[in-house]
């Protein structure tokens, strides 16, 4: 790789331009997807809840991995000023500090622009490194001012949350060096052309390399004209109303719902007993949304820099894990399914994520991953608020699993999620009382 090097004077950082990542256009689907059961299929009423909604009653920050989440403005217009989409400021020092970092973002300036991510060096002594792995895909809007906007993004949104779950369609980032006091390296970029969209996901290590103390650092995601214009001396953008920005000190949440758990005894709609669940259920007050039930942990208020982060109420770039609590009251074996749906509601609108399905392992007495796929809960039926609003137009998964559940036993079932864009929340998780094998 070729490097330029822009010295402007010796007091000055110093700024490395490599040439721009390649980023995936896919064609087809390189990633498997959760079947999903059709609007009109009988087996879509048939997972109707026959009674009242379970309940989390167990929200877990969990870990240490940090979550950096860059999508506003999701998209750039020639109105919008070059400058950081996100910034996030910490330490280092013996223990590294480690990001998952969410970004999506769409080139609507009539010119190709630059995206970037940018690791600085704020201390006055001490060197820090940065290595990592980074899932980015591109998807174009081919003049549909709607429809081929929603499909690209949920392209990418599909092979970006399989990437975070499964682990594969990763690649490595070329590790960046040691950057002294007062230097900056851009870590990686991208040249967008006018109507391209880019989605990713990053899994960033930080390191001190150099010095006694902890080093401070700043990590930006950044827009220009021009690669020359890439630098982290740019302004933070002011912050919108709408799409979310923020960082948290935790990436990933552990929910429960073992005070509501879901009984496999009662029969109830023909044999059949539903119930579902949701994630980032609006709370209604007086008609006026004024919060998101308590799994969503990743408030305005709990980011850095509260009065420029914008609140991430549908989890983008978390991971979810979620333990399903379900007993059998009954005096016989039964089984329950898992499914997710996308709630009726009046905006028609899509879903899209991914979710790891688990199997339990008797020889090593332990759950373990059994199948990692995307989720797409949409057909693409976007369209102004209210237009048909009576018709169910979206689809459900087929079963993720269906576990077995003796009478008298009560069992805790894994579910991992994640949620991409465009995704228009909350996630219905269903279970369903099957026929017993």
């Amino acid at each position: 790789m070729r490097y330029w090097f822009f010295m402007l004077c010796l007091c000055l950082p110093l700024l490395v331009y490599g040439a721009p990542a390649e980023v995936v256009r896919p064609t087809k689907a390189d990633w498997p997807v959760w079947p999903v059961i059709p609007t009109d299929n009988p087996l879509t009423g048939a997972l109707a809840s026959t009674g009242e909604n379970l309940h989390w009653d167990a929200a877990v920050p969990t870990g240490a991995t940090r979550l950096f989440l860059s999508n506003h403005p999701e998209t750039i217009t020639r109105f919008i000023p070059e400058g950081k989409l996100w910034v996030e400021e910490g330490k280092v020092g013996d223990e590294a500090v480690i990001y998952r970092l969410f970004f999506q973002h769409y080139n609507h300036v009539p010119a190709p622009i630059y995206l970037a991510v940018i690791l600085e060096n704020l201390a006055d002594q001490g060197e820090v490194t940065l290595s990592g792995e980074a899932t980015a895909t591109r998807g174009v809007d081919y003049g549909d001012p709607e429809r081929a906007v929603w499909a690209a993004m949920k392209r990418v949104g599909e092979r970006n949350a399989y990437a975070e779950l499964s682990g594969k369609l990763r690649t490595p980032l070329t590790p960046v060096t040691a950057v002294p006091k007062g230097g900056e390296r851009v870590v990686i970029y991208w040249k967008l052309a006018p109507g391209d969209l880019l989605g990713g996901r990053m899994w960033l290590t930080v390191r001190r390399t150099a010095g006694t103390a902890p080093v401070a650092f700043r990590l930006s995601t950044v827009w220009a004209k021009s690669e020359q214009g890439l630098t982290g001396g740019l302004p933070l953008i002011p912050a919108g109303e709408h799409h979310p920005r923020g960082t948290w000190p935790v990436s990933a949440v552990a929910l429960r719902n073992s005070a509501t758990p879901f009984d496999l005894g009662p029969d109830e709609d023909h044999g059949r007993t539903v119930r579902a669940i949701r994630l980032c259920q609006p709370v209604y007050e007086n008609g006026v949304k004024v919060r998101y039930t308590d799994e969503v942990i990743f408030t305005r208020t709990r980011s850095a820099n509260s009065a420029q982060a914008l609140a991430n109420n549908g989890m983008y770039g978390a991971v979810v894990q979620i333990s399903l609590c379900v007993k059998n009251s009954g005096a016989t074996p039964a089984r329950v399914g898992i499914y997710l749906r996308y709630p009726v509601k009046d905006l028609e609108g899509v879903y899209v994520g991914a979710a790891t399905a688990y199997a339990f392992d008797e020889k090593a007495g332990a759950w373990k991953p059994a199948a990692t796929k995307a989720v797409d809960l949409s057909n693409l039926t976007y369209g102004p608020v209210g237009e048909n609003k009576d018709y169910d137009r979206w689809w459900t998964t087929a079963a993720l699993g269906t576990y077995p559940v003796q009478p008298g036993e009560t069992r805790e079932i894994p579910l991992t999620l994640t949620t991409d864009g465009p995704a228009m929340l909350p996630l219905a998780i269903v279970l369903r009382k099957e026929t017993a094998k």
